[in-house]
């Protein structure tokens, strides 16, 4: 069973990895959206805000699982996955899915430097809990017989 409520340690950085995936999950949605339709077909710019809204739903509910999982593998896999997501979320505006060529429209000059903003932050907190995990497991490996502290007589 991967939830264990007796196992289950929630870090500073996961609810941290959480606020900031449930911030761009809003952000993307009403404080920084793409430019809005403006005829009957949409610019370019429209369907990176459709990718960038979706992979922000799939960031949001693993962020959210990683809270609950107690197993630090596994925390690390996932912690390896959604900074993957990261990665693809920061190349998909204006990499993947062209914006704009208007560098005055919305999506220049908002959607773009906040999602890359988001997006690194993410990246960050990801890889600082893989390494939090694992200096972890490798001080309880390393520790030696006969060096901790013995009680007195």
């Amino acid at each position: 069973m991967l939830v264990n409520k007796n196992k289950c340690r929630i870090s500073f950085l996961e609810l941290l990895l959480t606020l900031v995936s449930v911030l761009y999950l809003v952000g993307i949605r009403f404080w920084f959206p793409v430019c809005e339709v403006m005829s009957d077909t949409p610019m370019r710019c429209h369907w990176a805000g459709e990718m960038l809204k979706a992979a922000s739903v799939v960031l949001t509910v693993l962020s959210v699982l990683h809270l609950f999982v107690y197993d630090e593998k596994i925390k690390i896999g996932m912690d390896a996955g959604l900074a993957g997501l990261s990665l693809l979320m920061l190349l998909i505006p204006g990499r993947i899915i062209l914006l704009c060529t208007n560098a005055e429209m919305h999506c220049r000059h908002n959607t773009e430097p906040w999602t890359i903003t988001f997006m690194i932050v993410t990246m960050l907190l990801c890889a600082a809990d893989i390494l939090f995990y694992l200096y972890r497991q490798n001080a309880g490996r390393h520790k030696r017989k006969g060096t901790e502290q013995r009680k007195p007589l």
